[in-house]
């Protein structure tokens, strides 16, 4: 398409007011009418000077953003539509593209911020844990945020974990460091330390109207014979078995408090001096998943510059790992990873890419059905969910990084799969 066009046959809509410009795009997008695309560039461009001259702060350069959508153009022979729209079977389709493409293209000309507005969709507020996203009954995209509102946050970022600092000192997985305590207790004691027979991290916590410190002792024995020595008091009475993130726990009394202990034969996890069993259980859940075994995901991610926590820890029992293949064009870098499920028609696919220029990101459209996506907040980042057709998709973006995991078989496959992504320091 031509940078210019013969604009005066428009001249006319000038007169409209912005709700009726609005409309055109809105039923030119939803197929209800088919306008050219030269009337549609000069509506959206109307409507962008507008707004520019109301914000002028929050609208970039148009012939700027023309330039940055050539970039993407030049580039599609060898990326292609495919990469923007997934289908419903796991593989990308090209359904309904023609349209999605010369919007995202005529969209990316005019300002995404401004599209935002035209297609009737919901937005949330502004918080720390990604970027924002918007929606119609068929799509879900994110929305650009722009950087003066998302500056200034960082105070509120959660701060860095001492306890996994010190497993990380003596080389014991920073996983097994719960991540919650409860809150009238600080921390008194951090004691890393080695020995002949073991390494290890001892915490202590302290609150002032409580008798009893809340101790944490995680260890690995370099033989199983001084595990298997170990006694721990407790009142009379059968211990509790409870379960948590892959970890079978004992959990018992000890006089006036509660002690709960884990061990897969090498590493061992200690909890004591505890009110209740519940408050036990409390920290339990706190502690993520024990990543021990090769991560293919972790190991392609870091040869590909991105940050190796992206990489989830769980996927669902019964899935193979098919594939693992590097992402690398002109738009991202990343990492396209595909598991497949013996009998089950939809594979499951893990997308992580780190994009050069936000603008691509935002042009990014993922197929939905009708309603509302969720939203769902775990380890920092706030990821939404929404069903395509008959499988999940869930997206997460900073505006920088994306992580998207398509083809779930159910939403708590989905939350599960999340919560197994661990916090990254780059974040």
């Amino acid at each position: 398409m031509a940078e210019q066009f013969d604009c005066t046959k428009f001249a006319c809509l000038e007169l409209l007011p912005t709700s009726l410009l609005e409309e055109i795009i809105r039923t030119d997008f939803s197929g209800e009418a088919n306008y050219s695309e030269d009337m549609i560039r000069y509506v959206l461009e109307v409507i962008v000077r507008r707004r520019k001259e109301e914000q002028p702060e929050t609208i970039p350069d148009v012939q700027e953003a023309w330039k940055k959508l050539q970039l993407r153009m030049d580039a599609e022979d060898s990326v292609g539509l495919s990469e923007y729209l997934p289908s419903q079977k796991g593989k990308c389709s090209k359904r309904g593209g023609k349209r999605i493409l010369r919007y995202v293209a005529l969209v990316a000309a005019c300002v995404a911020i401004v599209f935002a507005t035209l297609i009737t969709v919901q937005a949330m507020g502004v918080d720390i844990f990604g970027a924002l996203g918007t929606w119609t009954d068929s799509t879900f995209r994110f929305e650009i945020v722009e950087e003066e509102t998302a500056g200034g946050l960082e105070s509120s970022l959660p701060i860095e974990n001492p306890v996994a600092e010190a497993l990380a000192e003596v080389g014991l997985p920073t996983s097994m460091a719960p991540t919650w305590i409860p809150e009238e207790y600080a921390l008194v004691e951090l004691a890393p330390y080695t020995s002949e027979f073991e390494r290890c991290v001892f915490t202590a916590y302290c609150a002032s109207d409580k008798e009893h410190l809340i101790t944490v002792d995680i260890s690995e024995y370099y033989d199983t014979n001084v595990l298997d020595a170990l006694e721990f008091f407790k009142s009379p009475g059968t211990p509790e078995i409870y379960v948590s993130n892959r970890r079978q726990f004992y959990i018992f009394r000890n006089a006036d408090t509660w002690t709960a202990t884990w061990s897969d034969g090498t590493y061992c996890i200690t909890i004591a001096g505890v009110e209740t069993a519940e408050i036990a259980k409390s920290i339990i859940d706190s502690i993520p998943v024990l990543v021990m075994e090769k991560n293919l995901v972790a190991e392609a991610l870091s040869e590909a510059g991105l940050p190796t926590a992206f990489a989830p820890t769980w996927i669902p029992e019964g899935y193979e790992l098919i594939e693992v293949t590097p992402i690398g064009s002109v738009l991202n870098k990343g990492v396209a990873v595909t598991y497949t499920y013996k009998g089950r028609e939809f594979n499951l696919l893990v997308d992580i890419c780190e994009y050069y220029d936000s603008a691509f990101l935002y042009d990014t459209v993922f197929e939905k059905n009708a309603g509302a996506p969720e939203e769902y907040q775990s380890n920092g980042r706030r990821f939404y969910l929404f069903r395509n057709v008959d499988t999940w998709t869930a997206v997460w973006s900073d505006g920088r990084y994306s992580i998207t995991i398509g083809g779930i078989a159910s939403r708590e496959d989905a939350i599960s799969i999340i919560d197994s992504i661990q916090k990254s320091d780059s974040e």
